[in-house]
């Protein structure tokens, strides 16, 4: 009988002849393969996968695995050396000596990649509700009324802290995956940017979302200084006795264009207003989810402000209740 040692080296004409390019479809992976791309073995949100050596060659970055084709192959499949030996030879067209027994590679499905471990904001200081001096004091400067900042900082989507020894303003909701943080004398920080830079905000996350609750509609701004007037304007509009109830929250950007699969699958049934800037970028956020909102289930109506102009800059001249009655 042949034994397996007479059979060909497969393993070393897979080696010359394919490159983890070639293999990554005919495995039936997800992605895209590039020299660097994401992980096909997991879900990942940064690209954290090398492929080298004109393809023959990789690494994952996440997990530490790396090799050549035939350890890809293995990766992929979790089949073992005698399976993955006899699907290389059917691909290769090699025939079988006689006397030889063929081992059948179990039909591939890719497994369940693991999910990614979610993302977790590095503070730069610490988080503070503040006092009552300190609202009065913030809603003079921002315009807002005292009802509203106490009411924000009581809902946890505000809070108060000092970051490279400025003082400063934290949008965010007590869920803690997105927030922006701003110095209250409204001037940028050393990076030119007036938002900090905050390692670990998943903006797929809306501001606010954490108060959503099973019926109400929702109200969306662009950005956390437009949401701080329209929770402002929401809290005028029920003091005044407004019937209808309503979740403000904020997109952080216009560019923002996927959020949290729960978000979306709450959307269904409810009404939502947006809130976008008066431009050309609003004009994108309006588009965008206007349409993904509704093929959501959900009925929207998008706000158009005045031309270069945002929600900020309107909110003196609105009266709360041309927003959020019907």
């Amino acid at each position: 009988m042949t034994t397996t040692a007479q059979l060909p080296d497969v393993f070393a004409e897979a080696k010359e002849r394919y490159t983890v390019y070639d293999l990554w479809p005919a495995l039936n992976l997800p992605g895209d393969p590039k020299p660097s791309c994401k992980s096909p073995f997991r879900d990942e949100r940064t690209a954290s996968f090398s492929i080298f050596d004109q393809g023959k060659a990789w690494k994952d970055h996440g997990t530490g695995e790396c090799g050549d084709v035939i350890a890809f192959i293995q990766a992929a499949t979790h089949w073992s050396h005698a399976e993955i030996r006899d699907w290389l030879m059917e691909r290769l067209g090699i025939d079988y000596p006689d006397g030889c027994v063929r081992v059948a590679p179990e039909a591939f499905t890719p497994a369940p990649r693991p999910p990614e471990p979610p993302k977790v904001i590095t503070w730069p200081c610490e988080l503070v509700m503040g006092s009552e001096v300190t609202w009065e004091r913030f809603a003079k400067m921002r315009g807002l009324s005292y009802a509203g900042v106490w009411t924000m900082v009581h809902a946890g989507v505000l809070r108060f802290g000092t970051v490279d020894g400025h003082k400063c303003f934290i949008v965010t909701d007590n869920a803690r995956r997105s927030a922006e943080i701003r110095r209250l004398d409204g001037r940028a920080f050393l990076n030119g940017k007036k938002a900090y830079p905050l390692p670990g905000v998943d903006k797929s996350w809306p501001v606010g979302a954490e108060l959503i609750a099973k019926t109400e509609s929702w109200a969306i701004s662009e950005g956390a200084s437009d949401y701080l007037h329209l929770f402002d304007l929401y809290v005028q509009y029920r003091k005044a006795g407004g019937k209808w109830i309503f979740t403000p929250m904020a997109l952080l950007g216009a560019g923002v264009k996927k959020l949290a699969p729960e978000i979306m699958t709450a959307a269904a049934g409810r009404t939502i207003i947006l809130i976008p800037d008066g431009d050309e970028a609003g004009d994108g956020m309006a588009s965008h989810w206007s349409d993904s909102f509704a093929r959501a289930g959900a009925a929207v109506e998008a706000l158009n402000l005045p031309r270069g102009n945002d929600l900020r800059d309107v909110a003196g001249d609105l009266e709360p209740e041309d927003l959020f009655d019907e």
